[in-house]
């Protein structure tokens, strides 16, 4: 790159000591005629071809140079050109490669699992992940990869302030749309928060980016300790790397809500009898012991008729929150009108039997339930909704013969 500066400098050197060699030749010419008259014409001729000798000279030099000139810097061009389509091709190559390898994944979710190990093992880093932002404000970070022999950071980093790192990067996004660091040691000096967030962690250099969506920043991703040499370079990946992952967040979030709209009920935010009908198509022995719990609502139509269909929804939520309370949301579904099924693999006795007491204590006279657990790993589920749902039966005739109420047409 400095060929150009150099020739340019060395055309500028002959060109001005030519011409300043024909005006000092002409003067010291021109003043020795003076003393020798005889001389003068001569002189004069000679000086005048002297002096078109030296500018024909300075010219043809001049002309060589340029062309020198302009081949160089032609050559200097065609490298810094070839230099630009070796960085394209390789980008594109980045691109191409990174497509191609979370494709070979059915969901979102592990997409974005696989375009966090290419990028980690692509950059040579000891770490990729990505933070997202939560519903309490806070950070989690939601996927991770690392080097074999660098251990796990995504556990200890949930519920990360914004305050602090987050907010100081937020503000450089802005500005640079990445943050690299150099040097741990020198960051400490401008940032105390940074150093002692990221210097127990391993990290000497680092670069993020962030996670933008309908143009908020809604996280962000990274990679610790990539090679010094490979920093600029990443900063460069940024944007591209950007569009992948929010791309893919955008269709996970998508496909969560899809899922969710259809495997879950909307007023209680129970799963649904369709969850349920999925969840334990296999064989129950990798869930042995597994224990259900039949509920059926009582005096719903009671309620109904006297104070309306809203306040028996109410009820409704209100027994389905004390179900997911004891029980786990995970574990809880409602099959429809007021009937609920908990289903509880590689549970106890002892644990189960606690969760039930706990239950029923909650519930009081506002549920019937039936219960079991299987016995042998061979037990088939559609048994052991039977055994429950028999016992729960049993229960709900005796609320009825005991309360005198009008009993409404079982459903399941």
């Amino acid at each position: 790159m400095m060929t150009a500066p150099l020739l340019f400098t060395a055309r500028t050197a002959v060109m001005n000591g030519l011409i300043l060699s024909s005006m000092l030749l002409y003067i010291g010419l021109a003043f020795f005629a003076q003393h020798n008259p005889i001389l003068s014409k001569n002189l004069v001729n000679v000086i005048l071809y002297g002096v078109l000798s030296m500018l024909l000279t300075a010219t043809m030099m001049r002309s060589k140079l340029q062309r020198i000139l302009y081949h160089k810097e032609k050559e200097t061009l065609e490298v810094s050109k070839r230099k630009s389509q070796e960085r394209i091709l390789n980008y594109e190559r980045f691109l191409t490669d990174m497509v191609r390898y979370a494709a070979s994944e059915e969901t979102p979710d592990k997409v974005l699992n696989q375009l966090v190990e290419y990028i980690g093992q692509r950059v040579t880093a000891d770490r990729a992940y990505i933070f997202e932002q939560n519903d309490r404000g806070t950070f989690d970070n939601t996927y991770e990869w690392c080097k074999a022999g660098v251990s796990k950071e995504k556990d200890n980093l949930q519920d990360v302030p914004y305050e602090g790192i987050i907010e100081t990067w937020f503000a450089q996004y802005q500005e640079s749309n990445n943050v690299i660091i150099h040097d741990i040691e020198e960051c400490k000096k401008t940032s105390e928060a940074i150093y002692e967030r990221l210097k127990p962690q391993g990290v000497n250099t680092l670069v993020t980016g962030p996670i933008k969506i309908n143009g908020k920043m809604v996280g962000f991703y990274g990679v610790d300790n990539p090679p010094e040499e490979k920093l600029h370079e990443i900063s460069n990946l940024i944007d591209m790397i950007e569009f992948m992952i929010s791309f893919m967040i955008r269709l996970r979030d998508n496909a969560d809500a899809l899922e969710h709209s259809a495997l879950y009920d909307q007023l209680t935010d129970c799963k649904n009898r369709k969850a349920l009908d999925w969840a334990y198509t296999e064989k129950l022995e990798k869930y042995f012991p597994l224990a259900v719990v039949m509920c059926d609502i009582n005096g719903l139509k009671e309620i109904n008729d006297q104070k309306g269909h809203d306040a028996g929804d109410k009820f409704i939520v209100q027994t389905a929150q004390t179900l997911k309370s004891v029980f786990g949301k995970r574990h809880v579904y409602r099959l429809g009108g007021d009937e609920f099924i908990a289903v509880l693999p590689n549970i106890t006795h002892p644990a189960f039997q606690k969760l039930l007491e706990t239950a029923k204590s909650q519930l009081g006279a506002t549920a019937s339930l039936g219960t079991t657990i299987s016995g042998t790993k061979d037990t088939d589920f559609e048994s052991l909704l039977k055994a429950a749902d028999a016992e729960m039966y049993e229960n709900k005739k005796q609320y009825y013969i005991v309360t005198g109420k009008e009993r409404r047409k079982h459903s399941l």
